[in-house]
């Protein structure tokens, strides 16, 4: 599903896929490289507003509905905490980011936005810097049940490509 995306003064095409199958949700909007940089370099300080980063996040999953194929919903994400900036060999444009924010994941079980439970999560996302999109996988902080340390299967978003 390809969406328009006011970008200034200009618009611009990117397309939303379905990587709910795979753990991953789209970045649709997030901020420029100089506020990465010092939400990573600030991500320790007590002063919260220079370490602030913002992404909007969407899960976009397939459904089979009349005139529907793809099904979008506003994921609700605060706390934002930048660890680490990858750049992406050969692709200039593209950033590895992994770090932890509050997210709720059940948001669509009938719960209005005073009843959320937002939980601790850390994230691994790759992000391009021209469109401000990406592709973004949320997973457990801690250990499970086991006591075992959590994996996380990232998605390979080296395969994932952007119009």
């Amino acid at each position: 599903m390809s969406i328009k995306k006011l970008h200034g003064s200009s618009v611009t095409n990117f397309t939303l896929e379905d990587f709910s199958v795979r753990g991953g949700y789209n970045i649709i909007t997030g901020p420029d490289i100089d506020v990465l940089f010092d939400a990573c370099k600030y991500v320790q300080s007590d002063d919260i507003r220079k370490a602030a980063a913002h992404f909007e996040i969407i899960r976009s999953r397939m459904v089979d509905k009349p005139g529907i194929n793809l099904e979008l919903a506003k994921v609700p994400v605060r706390g934002w905490r930048i660890f680490e900036i990858q750049h992406v060999v050969g692709s200039p444009h593209f950033l590895n980011l992994i770090g932890e924010c509050e997210v709720e994941l059940n948001f669509d079980d009938g719960r209005t936005k005073d009843d959320y439970v937002y939980r601790l999560k850390r994230f691994r996302a790759q992000y391009n810097l021209e469109q401000h999109t990406g592709i973004i996988v949320f997973h457990g902080h801690g250990y499970t049940g086991s006591g075992e340390t959590e994996q996380v299967t990232f998605c390979d978003l080296s395969q994932d490509t952007y119009d």
